[in-house]
């Protein structure tokens, strides 16, 4: 991929029916100065090479040049961190074969390998073979974990701003709400990932804002309309990777539902 956005001169200016132009270590190196990530030359050369595996914050940097549209940003971002994970992995899982290749002595016994076998790994096998695959799977290590999890709301008179959580759960407000406080966990979002959340306003989408699980996302949010809450039903979607949490809260007296998948 890095290869593609340096070929591609993926955030250059297009120039004619040509596109743009190839980057160069150079120019690819002043380009990220100019946004404050400080890179030379050899380390952009590294990257390419792949004898190093370039920081988040650089892919973040990446993703800044690649388009001025925040959402298309956020996209290359999510990508590049994705593959620096795999790429990560991939290094691990090599040297700790080549560990393996150079300490054969260090290997276990066949009766010490049968030995350690843990149950869950017996299990697996045992299940896989009369084809119960997908259940073994579950079985043994249980479901993937929810996009996020403990979703408070509450008004600013019941949130802490020491601990950035909502002291008391609210889920239906009074009309006159001006500032909503959301708190929430993102167990099922890893770090450096990107999670999206939709708002809706008596089943209908009216606000859609994207972030990072990064030191950055301070665990909470909030969201303020100066001329105060409309009456409704309103849903917050909490999604990352395909996979959605939702929770509900009503302001007002109204008595819209919300319909939504």
């Amino acid at each position: 991929m890095l290869h593609y956005y340096f070929q591609s001169g993926i955030g250059r200016p297009v120039t004619g029916e040509e596109g743009a132009a190839p980057w160069t270590d150079d120019q690819l190196a002043t380009a990220l100065a100019g946004i404050d990530i400080a890179v030379d030359r050899r380390s952009i050369q590294s990257w390419l090479s792949g004898s190093s595996i370039p920081k988040v914050q650089n892919l973040k940097g990446l993703a800044t040049l690649a388009s001025s549209n925040r959402f298309e940003r956020e996209r290359w971002s999510a990508a590049f961190i994705r593959l620096r994970r795999k790429a990560l992995d991939e290094r691990r899982d090599q040297r700790a074969r080549s560990q393996a290749a150079e300490t054969p002595s260090a290997a276990p016994r066949p009766t010490e390998r049968k030995k350690r076998l843990t149950r869950p790994a017996a299990t697996l096998a045992a299940l896989t073979l009369v084809g119960g695959m997908a259940y073994a799977l579950v079985e043994t290590f249980g479901p993937e974990p929810p996009v996020a999890t403990n979703i408070r709301f509450c008004d600013e008179a019941n949130f802490s701003k020491e601990t950035k959580q909502c002291l008391r759960e609210v889920t239906a407000f009074p009309d006159g709400l001006h500032t909503l406080m959301i708190t929430f966990d993102l167990p099922g979002v890893e770090r450096g990932e990107t999670f999206i959340r939709k708002w809706y306003r008596n089943g209908r989408l009216i606000h859609e804002k994207s972030s990072f699980n990064d030191e950055a996302w301070p665990g909470y949010t909030f969201w303020h309309w100066p001329e105060g809450f409309d009456t409704g039903e309103y849903a917050l979607q909490i999604v990352s990777d395909g996979r959605t949490v939702s929770r509900t809260f009503h302001v007002g007296e109204g008595d819209g539902r919300l319909r939504y998948r």
